[in-house]
């Protein structure tokens, strides 16, 4: 029996998620120049400007979990995105001048790319509860899932500035992902 390809592992429901919402993949190939230690080994990302359009630089360094996570991430952008040109769920309310520290990354976010960071890492967590067993080991996802729960334990949702600044029914939505991690 033939191996499956990456994508043909997704179930039907990420093939749509990530077809709807990725729809141009750029890859670049970058190579540090000697001395030139600001070259990162690999990265992703999507631009709100150019929506469902992903860069990934140097992805032949890439392993499978990461590839996956970096999708599942940079679709979830591309739909926030659209959701907000639409709507303006995010960015119609909230401040850009307070900044939190990811419990998952350690980087300095805003409030609204905290936002962000909550409906991306929930999209990846929900990944490797449903989908997980179909791309990697047993190890994997669950040390992947432990990665993720852990950033979601010490998010602080109770934070007055979050509270202030941040619309009621749309906090207690993110509360419920945090809630939803941390019972499953």
């Amino acid at each position: 029996m033939k191996e499956k390809s990456f994508f043909q592992r997704f179930n039907k429901n990420y093939k749509f998620y990530l077809s709807n919402y990725i729809k141009v993949l750029m890859l670049k190939k970058l190579i540090p120049v000697r001395g030139n230690k600001n070259v990162p080994r690999e990265s992703f990302s999507t631009n709100g400007k150019q929506i469902v359009r992903v860069v990934f630089v140097n992805p032949s360094f890439v392993n499978d979990w990461s590839l996956t996570e970096s999708l599942i991430h940079e679709a979830t952008h591309s739909f926030i995105d659209q959701l907000n040109l639409s709507f303006k769920f995010i960015r119609s309310y909230v401040k850009n001048d307070i900044y939190f520290f990811s419990p998952w990354t350690g980087n300095k976010l805003t409030i609204i790319t905290l936002v962000e960071a909550i409906f991306i890492w929930y999209s990846v967590y929900k990944f490797y509860y449903y989908n997980g067993e179909h791309f990697f080991d047993d190890i994997t996802c669950k040390n992947r899932k432990s990665w993720l729960k852990l950033g979601f334990n010490k998010l602080d949702l109770n934070n007055e500035l979050l509270k202030n600044n941040i619309d009621t029914v749309f906090l207690k939505y993110l509360i419920g992902f945090k809630e939803e991690i941390f019972y499953s």
